[in-house]
């Protein structure tokens, strides 16, 4: 069901015009994200509205990775946004990682200022993308 749901919010909240995420196929990002990461999900009226999933399987507890973040059209700039993302810092910390990273999209300029607004700088420039990291 949760797999469904995923690739459900992926595809319709997604596209390189809004800056979220690049997919080659979606079916083999969904079966990744739901077998190696970390998936935090908030429903609203039934409907999968927001989601992050992040890497947490550094065996020394030093980097974990944030793989993607998105809320659904309808529920952006309420906050959900920051929800998620304080709950996978909050995790990482109670785990004893050092640091987290994410890659950005240069031209999703509202995920960069969140990210920011939590303390993480750019490390590298990769073309299209930011590589940022925050220290926990």
């Amino acid at each position: 069901m949760i797999r469904e749901d995923i690739k459900t919010l992926l595809a319709e909240n997604n596209s390189t015009e809004e800056g979220l995420i690049e997919l080659s196929d979606l079916n083999l990002y969904v079966d990744k994200i739901c077998r190696n990461a970390s998936v935090i999900c908030s429903y609203e009226e039934g409907k999968l509205s927001g989601l992050i999933a992040y890497y947490n399987n550094d065996t020394h507890n030093i980097l974990g990775y944030l793989t993607v973040l998105v809320i659904a059209r309808k529920y952006r700039s309420k906050g959900l946004g920051k929800i998620l993302l304080e709950s996978s810092l909050q995790d990482l910390k109670n785990k004893h990682f050092k640091k987290y990273r994410l890659e950005v999209l240069k031209q999703n300029k509202k995920a960069f200022k969140l990210y920011t607004k939590y303390g993480f700088v750019v490390l590298e420039d990769r073309g299209n993308v930011w590589l940022m990291e925050v220290d926990l």
